[in-house]
This record gives C-alpha cells, sequence and structure tokens, in this order.
C-alpha cells in the first residue's frame, strides 16, 4: 500500500531544492538597469488550471467532476536517471479486491535505449552507462473543491514529466523451456494505459500431415475412358468427381508475413494483450510421405475405388491472425520522446493532457502518452497450424468455387489414366490458389483462415540485464 512517508519524501526532494527564507536579509535591492541585464530561469514552477479552464480535461468529460483543479510542481530541467526496482507492488488488496494488486512488476529497469540484445560483459556496461532523460519532471495534486478551505480535498496525485527519452525493462529473462513454451516473468498484473503502434514479424509453420481427421476431402479428376498412348487418350477424358475416404498428405513448412493492428491496454489488473491482424502465408507445397507416393490418397469415383498420390502447391493464403498474449512476455518498452506517469487516485480521473481513453481508474495507474513500439514480433520459435485453420482451408464437401482447397480440387483437376487412377499414380494438382495475384486465374476470390498464435516468446523482446558481472538483476 502508498504510505505518507512517500510523499514526504517526494515533498522533501523538491523542498530541499527551494531557497531557504532565512537568507531573506542579505537581499540587496537592483536598479531597473542592473534587472534589465540580469537573464536567468526558474528551476521550479508551479501551475493550476482550474475546474473551469479549458485544459481541464476531469470537468469536460462526459461524468467527469466538475469541482476539480490540478495544481503541478515542477522541475524546469533534464533529470537523468538509471534505476532498478527488484519488486514494484502497489494496490495489493484495497479497493479493488483482495488476493492481487493494482500493479505487480518484477525486476523493473529504467535505463537509456541501448540497441543490443545480446548479453556480453561491454553490452551490459554500455547499459548500465545510459541514462533515461525525464525532461521537466513534476508532481501533480487533484484538489477537490479547490477553492474552499474547509472543504478541499486530495483526490488523486500523479509522478510524471513532459516527456522521457529511455527503455523500461521487466523480467529477467525471454526464455523458454525444452517444450518451447515461453516461461513470463516481470509484469505479473498492470493497472493502467497503453497504445501499442502497429507490429510486424514472421512466424514460421512446422511442417505437418494433413489426414482424415481435418474434414473429408472432394475433387474431380480427368479420367481416360480407355487408354493412354504417347500422352493421347484414346477413347477421351472424362470428368469423374471422388470422394476421398482416407489420405495423408504432408504439408511443408511456411513463412507467415503478418502485420498487426494498432491495440489498447487500458483496464484494472490485467494480465495479458490482445493482437488482430492479416497474415500473408506463403506457399505450402504439399506430397504424399514417403513409402506412400502412389497411395497416400484412396477414394470412391462411380463406385470404384481409386488410390492416388498427390502433389502440388497452395498458394496466396491470408489468415486472420489473433494474438493473446501473456503481459509476462513482453520485456521491453522503448519511451521515445513520449511520457509515462504513475499515479494514485481514490476515483476515476482524467489527468491534464491525457489521451481521450485515458482515464486513470481508482487506484494505482501506470499509463503511457502516444504510441509505445514494442518492435519486432516475430515468434522466436516455429509455429503449428492448426487443424481448424486446415479446415477451413480444406471447406466443406463438395465445395465447387475456388475459395477452398475442394473447391480448387473440383475446378483444376488432374487427368489419370483408368489403371492409373485404379492401381496408383502420382496427380500433378494444378496450383491451388486461394486469393488472386501471383498467377492466380482473373477472379479468384481471398480465402481467410483463422489463425490463433497464443503466448509466443517474440524474438524482439530480449535484453541486455542493467546489471555490471552476470548477475540477473541487481
Amino acid at each position: 500500500m502508498f504510505q505518507l512517508k512517500h510523499l514526504n519524501i517526494a515533498l522533501l526532494v523538491f523542498g530541499s531544492l527551494a531557497i531557504n527564507s532565512s537568507h531573506a536579509g542579505n537581499l540587496q535591492p537592483m536598479t531597473d538597469q542592473q534587472l534589465s541585464n540580469t537573464t536567468g530561469q526558474a528551476l521550479m514552477s508551479l501551475s493550476y488550471i482550474a475546474p473551469s479552464d479549458t485544459a481541464n480535461l476531469e470537468a469536460k468529460r462526459s461524468g467527469g467532476d466538475t469541482g476539480i483543479g490540478f495544481y503541478r510542481l515542477g522541475l524546469e530541467a533534464d533529470l537523468s536517471i538509471n534505476a532498478n526496482i527488484k519488486k514494484m507492488q502497489l494496490g495489493c488488496g484495497g479497493v479493488n479486491g483482495a488476493g492481487a494488486c493494482d500493479i505487480d512488476i518484477d525486476n523493473f529497469s529504467l535505463s537509456g535505449i541501448v540497441s543490443d540484445t545480446v548479453d556480453t560483459a561491454a553490452n551490459r556496461q554500455a547499459r548500465v552507462a545510459s541514462d533515461a532523460v525525464l525532461t521537466n519532471p513534476f508532481i501533480e495534486f487533484a484538489i477537490k473543491n479547490p477553492n474552499s478551505a474547509s472543504t478541499r480535498s486530495i483526490q488523486g496525485l500523479r509522478l510524471s514529466a513532459e516527456s522521457v527519452l529511455g527503455m523500461l525493462t521487466f523480467g529477467t529473462e525471454n526464455s523458454q523451456t525444452a517444450q518451447k513454451v515461453g516461461i513470463p516473468n516481470g509484469i505479473n498484473s498492470l493497472s493502467g494505459y497503453m497504445e501499442l503502434n502497429s507490429a510486424s514479424g514472421t512466424a514460421v509453420t512446422n511442417p505437418r500431415n494433413m489426414t482424415q481427421v481435418i474434414g473429408n476431402m472432394t475433387g474431380r479428376v480427368e479420367m481416360c475412358i480407355g487408354f493412354v498412348a504417347f500422352g493421347t487418350c484414346v477413347g477421351g477424358w472424362a470428368p469423374v468427381d471422388y470422394t476421398a475416404s482416407t489420405y495423408n498428405i504432408e504439408l511443408s513448412s511456411a513463412q507467415a508475413n503478418f502485420t498487426t493492428n494498432p491495440a489498447l491496454v487500458n483496464g484494472k489488473r490485467q494480465t495479458a494483450v490482445q493482437l488482430t491482424g492479416i497474415a500473408n502465408i506463403g506457399n505450402i507445397t504439399f506430397k504424399c510421405p514417403a513409402g506412400q507416393e502412389t497411395s497416400c490418397v484412396t477414394a470412391t469415383a462411380l463406385g470404384l475405388p481409386l488410390k492416388e498420390g498427390v502433389s502440388g502447391t497452395i498458394a496466396n493464403l491470408k489468415a486472420n491472425v489473433n494474438v493473446n498474449q501473456n503481459l509476462g512476455l513482453i520485456h521491453k518498452i522503448p519511451v521515445n520522446g513520449n511520457s509515462f506517469s504513475l499515479s494514485l487516485q481514490s476515483k476515476n480521473i482524467q489527468w491534464p493532457g491525457a489521451a481521450a481513453a485515458n482515464i486513470a481508474q481508482q487506484g494505482w495507474w501506470l499509463a503511457f502518452g502516444g504510441g509505445v513500439d514494442i518492435g519486432n514480433i516475430s515468434p522466436s520459435n516455429n509455429v503449428d497450424i492448426p487443424d481448424s485453420s486446415l479446415k477451413q482451408a480444406l471447406g466443406n464437401p463438395g465445395d465447387t468455387g475456388n475459395t477452398t482447397i475442394n473447391g480448387a480440387l473440383y475446378n483444376y483437376p488432374p487427368r489419370c489414366s483408368l489403371t492409373g487412377c485404379l492401381f496408383g499414380t502420382v496427380l500433378n494438382i494444378p496450383t491451388v490458389y486461394l486469393g488472386p495475384g501471383n498467377g492466380a486465374p482473373v477472379g479468384t476470390p481471398q480465402t481467410f483462415v483463422d489463425f490463433p498464435l497464443n503466448n509466443q516468446v517474440l524474438s524482439a523482446q530480449s535484453f541486455v540485464p542493467n546489471c555490471y558481472g552476470s548477475m540477473k538483476f541487481c
């Protein structure tokens, strides 16, 4: 819980910078000429926003308190700082409920911005020697009924700066277990406001097999009614629909280049952030497993059993990416010229200069001004294509449109001889285009599948500890 001694310390720091009044007797009057020749700037500043001022966002917002004014005591200077906080817990229990904290962060570090992410002695020294720069830091008070000596009261206080240039890191590592599952550490819970800028990355999928579990595969082949001689069908080609009773097809690895939409982290005691975006999935080749080159698909056509092998490419598939990311896997936030603030309020308050959606909620609140860039969000490990995504791409049995794999297999049938279809052959499937462009037929519609990414270890979230030696945190 926040204790009064912290406020006393803050006021002592500011107060110690003031001129002791005991020196007033030594002051000497100055002439107008002497005053005109003198320039300077106050080290401290004091400002006030009345409830009626246009800059009072709290009084202007819908449902806001029209009786609150804001007093700000500021330091007109650049303050350089490099700091580590082992355990930052604020608002544990209290008005927001027992069993959790408003803000709970392990191993919180503030330093200058350093680009290196490899943990070496030289990089550690560079980070330890760097400083974050707070321009014009201040402490601000929200005062209810500021013009009434008998009823005025403090509704909140805020520590901030007009701008900050630095880097925040949380936790001690960006690692994973042998099973390649991220180990959340750092941000355990967060009450606050943060606008995340659009981000991009590349996810590499693991190769996998597509089997009957995904769904029924249907399509069409052109079967030679007669025999094939020197590539020519004697008897003519006949379109024959089929339904695969079983299949086992290998899908290759692919790259999925994705971009997320801007996102908002806004609320009490949050533990995760949700991101959405679009991924362009690279070509996925498919073929039969070794030993089943001509028999990985068994189907029925015209009442006859078909045994086939297949090979081909799936192209132009897109995905709706849904990222559910534990905040304990977000380890690094650069603050590049924007501001951030830490406040405590007894009721919801919109502090001066805050974004329209940034209404500090009752309790402790950590807010970032402006968009935050978390960098490249490529997963460090390969990801699995889920069954649900393949099911969407495969489509329904009997599809005849070009929006699914089944539909493409129907519209662009491969050819096979009667004996080949019945007793085993490799059908070279024309490229299955599930979206326009890159050689797709004109008018090919775009197919989207849902692609969830949950709690990925992000490659760009690695950081160098703010410590000398080999310590994880100091």
